[in-house]
């Protein structure tokens, strides 16, 4: 049986499923065992995406980090103004995630740097979603 840590930790026990992790069963019960876990050092408050391999996650320290799948390590990560409590988006080779120093980044999924970031004038909660307008590229749209 899982124990809740004494301060918050990323346990992935639900993603060995989606990512193929050697050892766990494929039903709809819960692994087992824990197949990694990763410290944020903070409380995490938002979802986490899982694109290509990858698990991308904020949190209260400030960073947005960036994980491989199978075994929890560190890829990348990302320090941003405030806290990360919007769950991100990956699209297109990009992640997208809303910080509480009132903006949303772009950053490249690959190596995590920043693409751009967006002034949204009050904290980002609620997750971005993205999409494509007509005769608009990228609509990138993140409410508080």
């Amino acid at each position: 049986m899982l124990q809740k840590p004494n301060h918050f930790a990323l346990f992935i026990v639900l993603l060995c499923l989606a990512s193929g992790a050697a050892g766990c069963r494929q039903s709809r019960q819960y692994p087992e065992r824990v197949v990694w876990a990763f410290d944020t050092g903070r409380d995490v408050d938002a979802s986490p995406a899982v694109a290509d391999g990858r698990v991308y996650i904020g949190s209260d320290s400030k960073k947005l980090y960036c994980l491989d799948a199978q075994t929890g390590g560190t890829i990348w990560e990302f320090k941003a103004g405030g806290v990360m409590r919007s769950s991100p988006v990956v699209a297109d080779g990009y992640v997208y995630a809303g910080s509480h120093d009132h903006k949303i980044y772009c950053l490249n999924a690959q190596d995590g740097s920043k693409v751009w970031e967006f002034e949204t004038k009050g904290t980002s909660y609620n997750a971005p979603v993205k999409r494509k307008v007509k005769k608009i590229k990228t609509v990138v749209i993140s409410m508080r």
